[in-house]
């Protein structure tokens, strides 16, 4: 059993030392998934929570990341899986702390979960929701998740046995240049959307879900572990749509566990110690 607390600073340097970039540049990012939960319901961490999420609107993150590259310190970096066409879908703009090494959970474990501590960064994407139908949103899930990192992960073989087979089989006849067409073909961009989702090439299990304009451009600041940070000023529907109404209530201890992305880190060098 590693020491939490250690692995919960490094990623608490590593957040706020993102923060003040987007803050010197004007760049909205806010507390997303799990960690806007942890804030709303524990005002920090989720107990079993073991990452952090932030988020922010497609265009800033364009925006920022050269930036983050250019002025975050030395012993962090930044990888995006985006840089080589998309090779790494599924996966999410990841902070990491240099000096340091993440062993993954039996549930996560993959080939490409070759990691440092890290948080992850989001993004929303916004769409004409009129264009946007159900059909549209299930063909662009079943187009990334044939080719998404999570489908090698252990965690998914064993919960979704006939799913991931189904993927595995159709990646074969369904290249990632023809997805990625089609995606882009069916995710009608507009400044001007009336409504906003993830950005499925970071995480196509969402595309279902829809938020108002509300949710991603009015912003207040809560607690998260004794420091304050942006949270949207609609939270409650955000977090009913990603965890349902009872968001509130904690889930059981086998899915807490399952939750679980860390079994163990090693730390060669404290940002805090010179």
């Amino acid at each position: 059993m590693f020491d939490i607390k250690e692995l919960r600073e490094i990623q608490m340097y590593i957040l706020d030392e993102v923060v003040k970039v987007c803050e010197k540049y004007n760049v909205d990012y806010w507390l997303d998934s799990g960690s806007l939960l942890g804030a709303i319901r524990h005002k920090g961490f989720i107990p079993w929570d073991d990452d952090i999420d932030i988020a922010m609107k497609q265009e800033d993150l364009e925006f920022i990341v050269p930036k983050l590259k250019d002025k975050l310190p030395s012993n962090i970096e930044i990888h995006d899986g985006r840089t080589s066409n998309y090779e790494m879908w599924g996966i999410p703009i990841k902070v990491m702390y240099k000096p340091s090494k993440i062993i993954p959970s039996k549930y996560i474990e993959t080939s490409n979960f070759d990691e440092k501590i890290f948080i992850d960064i989001f993004s929303y994407i916004p769409v004409l929701k009129e264009k946007y139908t159900h059909m549209n949103k299930y063909l662009i899930s079943f187009l990334t998740r044939c080719h998404t990192h999570d489908i090698s992960s252990n965690y998914y073989k064993r919960k979704h046995k006939i799913r991931f087979y189904i993927f595995k089989f159709m990646k074969i006849f369904i290249t990632k240049k023809v997805s990625k067409k089609i995606i882009d073909k069916y995710i009608i961009k507009n400044k001007n959307g009336e409504s906003w989702t993830f950005n499925p090439y970071f995480w196509p299990m969402h595309v279902s879900q829809l938020f108002t304009n509300e949710c991603y451009n009015n912003f207040k600041e809560v607690e998260f572990e004794n420091r304050v940070y942006k949270i949207p000023v609609d939270y409650h529907q955000v977090l009913c749509k990603k965890y349902g109404e009872n968001y509130m209530i904690p889930p059981s201890k086998r899915e807490q566990d399952e939750l679980k992305h860390i079994e163990g880190i090693e730390i060669y060098e404290y940002p805090w110690k010179k």
